[in-house]
């Protein structure tokens, strides 16, 4: 299965000019985008727009695409090219941008400082991409920890390693869950909560633009 860069270009045009795929297409608006000097279109078809796409390639693309981003993160963090970052740089990436006040934020740094001084086993490059992984469900990680935490009492350190491990396709390592954990569970009673969790891990897409222009439902407490 494959797809012209006309195919493309309607869909992708649709989608995109037409907030949320309404409105009218035109003739207009497929020529005016396979004319444009697009270096996506240029890579996927080609300059003269002879090449097709198939299904696996552009799983490929979206895959090394998301692989970059992931691995300039970790760099940001990983200053020495060692592979691995510090547990606390760990957890300031999961807090950069979230909307807690800077007290708080403090408390949560000092009590996985306290428990992992500078750099201990640390947070390996692969751990890093798994909950990467993680953060970019978050809508799924809330539905799991919703259904699982009915009761409203929340959830233990293996319950939380379970749900992001289904979350993310990948088995969540036992360090980066625990190391997670210390962060969010402010009162120290081994359990964490949805309102604790959402802070951080659910609203991590709202604040880097990546919920723009998608839908939302709310069904009680749960949001689709």
């Amino acid at each position: 299965e494959k797809i012209n860069a006309k195919e493309f270009a309607f869909v992708s045009t649709k989608m995109s000019h037409k907030l949320g795929g309404f409105g009218t297409y035109t003739d207009v608006d497929q020529s005016a985008i396979l004319a444009s000097n697009s270096g996506l279109l240029n890579y996927l078809f080609g300059k003269d727009r002879s090449k097709c796409l198939s299904r696996e390639g552009f799983r490929m693309l979206q895959k090394d695409l998301l692989d970059e981003i992931i691995q300039l993160e970790f760099n940001e963090y990983d200053k020495d090219k060692s592979g691995s970052i510090s547990e606390g740089d760990f957890c300031r990436f999961l807090l950069n941008k979230t909307k807690i006040p800077p007290g708080q934020k403090a408390k949560m740094l000092k009590r996985v400082d306290t428990i992992w001084p500078k750099k201990a086993r640390g947070i390996s490059f692969p751990s890093f991409k798994n909950f990467f992984l993680v953060l970019a469900s978050g809508t799924e990680l809330e539905r799991g920890l919703f259904f699982l935490d009915v009761e409203n009492i929340g959830v233990d350190l293996e319950e939380f390693r379970k749900v992001a491990s289904w979350v993310s396709h990948n088995e969540l390592s036992p360090h980066t869950a625990e190391v997670v954990f210390v962060l969010l569970d402010d009162a120290g009673e081994g359990r964490i909560h949805k309102e604790s969790v959402g802070l951080v891990l659910f609203d991590w897409r709202k604040p880097r633009g990546y919920d723009k222009s998608s839908i939302h439902v709310q069904l009680g407490q749960l949001e689709i």
